[in-house]
Formats: structure tokens, sequence, C-alpha cells
């Protein structure tokens, strides 16, 4: 997309800039009794089977994702601080409870050999079904018991009665087997000597594949027709959670798997949507705001899916601002590890100076500590004002204004053109278009995913 270097163009945009009157982190009770979101948080973490991103937080507890975020950071840290017998641990994207590393041994010899905490029905049948049907994948597990038995599998590894041996080879699922405590537990030295009941089980081969063939994943993600798909395969130009794939007919989950393409991400879970946006002046950043100003969730009200702004813009500055569902995406984008640069184009007071522009490019001490951009250009001076465009990493505060109020040329519009590879364009305030295609994959490209 390209960008309209007039100077009336550049007509506000700042960092993200957190509102203190939404970001309270440890509100008390209300009068019908509701939880405090640090209550909220620690409840829904209670009972996680996989980590929680904040967005999923986020819209458990009808919270921003700001705030949510601060709260989960300070529960780590209290925890750590305490030294409590758990910690709360940032992983594969998400959040969840842990056992500390120095109480692992006491548990692991609860869990593996006391009979305190027996053995479920749904995990009985569960072991039974991986007993006789061993290898299988956790799908057709769940096919032949009718439910789904993610929770249960993992009870069962965690316990050392089953455990990984492979990937199935058409779907590349994985595959479960039983384990030599299983048969220890039992008494036994060899399946052989189990009971025979298979012929009471349905036959393996009767129970649908799982997943969708991959060249038509490829082909509803708009990389090519199934058939340029097909031959992307069979080339190894594809890669399946990081294994290249060339097997024609292999299936994968698509709400699931991580592809790549030419060793950029393509994404595949049905549902997840990321849409620009260029937010006027005037506009708060909030999906709802209870003041009765106008907000970014009036603008993209009309749509269906739940959506959460990446970041934030002071009110008074306009420009590029992305909101999605995709939690994961979201945590990336903010998380200041993955570097995802902020481009801006600032209309000051003033005919800004060369040591002023050296300045912003090497480095300005503030009171939240050095700041420097990435890179700075001047774009048009004259004798009254200057439109400068800079780019940088940081997402404090409002800290491109504050970095011209430092060098002394204070703001007065100021607009974000762009967002890592996804640009402003031609949107004009208060337009709004879903990314899609190259600039969709790019993005997620560059957050590692």
């Amino acid at each position: 997309m390209t960008q309209d270097a007039d100077m009336d163009g550049a007509n506000a945009v700042d960092t993200d800039t957190v509102d203190t009157d939404t970001a309270d982190t440890d509100t008390d009770s209300d009068a019908l009794g509701a939880p405090s979101l640090r209550a909220a948080v620690e409840a829904l973490l209670m009972l996680a089977d996989e980590p929680m991103s904040i967005m999923t937080l986020a819209e458990a507890t009808k919270t921003p994702v700001e705030a949510v975020e601060v709260t989960v950071r300070e529960l780590s840290e209290e925890y750590a601080d305490q030294g409590r017998g758990f910690d709360l641990r940032e992983v594969a994207g998400g959040w969840r409870y842990y056992t500390r590393a120095e109480c692992s041994p006491l548990v692991e010899r609860w869990v593996l050999d006391g009979q305190q905490a027996r053995l479920t029905q749904a995990s009985l049948e569960t072991l039974a079904v991986i007993a006789y049907q061993q290898p299988v994948s956790r799908g057709k597990v769940s096919a032949v018991r009718g439910v789904n038995v993610d929770g249960v599998i993992k009870t069962l590894t965690t316990r050392g009665l089953i455990e990984e041996t492979g990937q199935e080879g058409e779907s590349g699922a994985i595959l479960y087997r039983t384990t030599s405590y299983f048969l220890e537990r039992l008494g036994i030295s060899s399946l052989e000597e189990l009971p025979p009941l298979a012929e009471h089980l349905p036959d393996l081969e009767a129970v649908p594949s799982e997943g969708v063939r991959l060249q038509k994943v490829l082909a509803q993600a708009g990389i090519a027709s199934r058939r340029a798909a097909e031959a992307m395969i069979v080339e190894g130009r594809v890669r399946v959670d990081n294994l290249v794939v060339t097997e024609l007919g292999t299936r994968v989950d698509p709400a699931t798997a991580v592809v790549h393409v030419d060793g950029e991400r393509v994404p595949t879970a049905p549902g997840l949507v990321v849409v620009a946006m260029n937010k006027p002046r005037g506009v708060v950043t909030a999906m709802s705001d209870d003041r009765g100003r106008p907000c970014v969730g009036d603008m993209v009200a009309d749509r269906p899916e739940r959506l959460f702004h990446v970041g934030r813009l002071d009110a008074e500055t306009e420009g590029l601002l992305l909101l999605t569902n995709d939690g994961e995406l979201t945590n990336r984008l903010m998380h200041p590890s993955h570097e995802v640069a902020k481009t801006y184009r600032a209309r000051i007071d003033g005919a800004i100076s060369k040591q002023a522009m050296r300045a912003l490019s090497t480095g300005i001490d503030l009171d939240d500590g050095p700041i420097a951009c990435d890179s700075a250009r001047v774009i048009q001076r004259l004798d009254d004002r200057s439109l400068v465009e800079v780019t940088l990493h940081s997402g404090r505060n409002r800290i491109v204004r504050r970095m011209f109020d430092a060098v002394g040329y204070p703001v007065l519009d100021l607009v974000r053109t762009s967002i890592g590879p996804i640009s402003l364009g031609n949107l004009k305030p208060g337009q709004v278009d879903e990314v899609r295609g190259a600039q969709l994959r790019s993005l997620y490209t560059a957050v590692g995913l």
C-alpha cells in the first residue's frame, strides 16, 4: 500500500497508551458479589489443562487485555517472591500453573506410586482402548469412546501409563502406546497376557481419518489451487508443525496445525481474522466506553467476530490500529521480545535541526529510561513546521510525543503508518479493511508464528 506524504496527511498517531481508568488490575468485588480480577484470573488458570492466552483470559473476564496482562504478571511475580509450591509461567503463548521445580520429585512420587488418586472410569476406558489398539492416535481413541479424551490422555501420560510412539503416516497425528510401567502395574510381562477383549472393540479402519487433506487446507487459505498446492507439497516446500511434508493426502487439523510454505506462515485456523483500521482523531482505543465517548468498538460493531484491539493509540492520534480475535497473535505483537517495528509521521512545531534528528537516532534519556529510533528522516522542513517520519519498536506510553518534546519540537499531529509488514495505505480515517493473503502471512511470520 502507498503512503500519503502530504503535510496535512499526518493527522495523528501515537504509540500504544493505556487509559489508567480502564487498567485497574485488582478491583474489589462489586455489590453483586463478582470476584476481583485477580481472583477471577486465578480461578480460570486453576482449571486450565493447557496454557491460557491473555486474550482468552480477557474474553472470559470481560476485561481489557492490558489489565489482564498486568494482573497475570503481578501474580507470577508474587508467587515467585512468596516461594509457593507452584509457579505461574508463560509458555506456548499462554499462562499456566506449574509445580515448582524443587517440589516436582514429591509430586511425581505421589502421582506415580501412590494409590491415593485412583483412575477414573474415563481414564480406565481410554487406557483399555490404547492397550488393545496400540499404536493409536488421540483422535481415534476419541472416536471409539465418543468423547473428547485430551485431558485423560494427559493424565495417563503424566502417570507413566502411556507414551508417545511416533506419528500416523497419513495424518501426522501423534500415536500412543502403553509403557512397561503399565505392564508392571498389571503384574504381567507382555501385552499378550492381556485378556482377549480386542474383538469387542470397533475396527480402527472403520474409524474416519482425522483432519483435512493438506492441499485442500492450502487452497482454502488462498495459497494456490489444489493442483498447485499438491505440486508445492511434492516439491518439499510445505512444513507442518516444523516437519517437511511431501506425501499427498496428508491430513491436518486446520485449527491447530502450524503450516509454512516456503518459510512463510499460512494461517489456517477457521474463524480467525485480523482487521486494519485507520483510527480517527477523537476516538478512544477501547471496545466500549462507559463515558459514552466514540470508541473503536463502534467501528467494528457490525462484525460477527469478537475482536480486540492490539495495543492502543491515544484519542488525539490517528492511524493504523490492528484488531483481531487471535489471542496468540495479539500476545506476540505486543510483546517487546518480538520487536515489531512501528512507523509514525509527526508534524511538529518549527524547522527541526540536524542536531535534534541526530538525537532521535542516537538516543534520548527520558524519565522511564533511554530510547532511540530505529530510523528517523525529514520528509519536509519549512520555517514554521516540519514533517518527520520515525520508526521504533518501543510501545511505551506516548513515546513519540515525549521524544519530540525532549528535543524541543512539540508534536502538532501524529499518525501511525505501519505496524510490521502492515501499512496504512489508502485507508481513510474511520475506514476498516480485513488483512488477507500475503500481508496476513507476512504478519504471522514477522512474530514467529
